[in-house]
């Protein structure tokens, strides 16, 4: 049996918070669709003239296309067009790792050992870090 959750904040709370949400939620795609226009474009226009369009830049084609419908379609109510927004990321991050794969992990930098042996690296004529150290 579903419990009821108490109401936490007043009717006018919810409704300013609500309120804020959509706006918040517009404005991010709308900096998602007109941010993220070179973004897609840039792997389109490289398969365009190398004369192949792999199938994963359709769904890199049909994303943008869903980011730019849900930040110009106002009659959407805000919980679905937030669901949709992270469906859409989704699908674009699968698509991007299927596309260009793992990231390959850096090797670990190894410090230079110090030109003269004595544990001190820097050439600013400073003594060694060992006890009782000369340079």
């Amino acid at each position: 049996m579903a419990r009821a959750q108490p109401d936490l904040l007043p009717p006018e709370a919810e409704a300013a918070l609500a309120s804020w949400r959509g706006r918040a939620l517009i404005v991010m795609l709308i900096v998602v669709a007109v941010s993220g226009l070179p973004a897609y474009l840039a792997p389109i226009w490289n398969a365009l003239r190398a004369g192949r369009f792999p199938p994963l830049l359709w769904v890199y084609c049909g994303v943008y296309a869903a980011f730019v419908v849900l930040a110009f379609l106002p009659r959407l109510a805000a919980r679905p067009r937030a669901w949709a927004f992270f469906a859409l990321a989704y699908a674009n991050a699968a698509a991007s790792l299927a596309r260009l794969g793992e990231p390959k992990q850096a090797e670990p930098s190894r410090p230079e050992p110090s030109p003269n042996g004595k544990g001190c690296a820097c050439t600013c004529g400073c003594r060694s870090a060992r006890p009782g150290g000369r340079t």
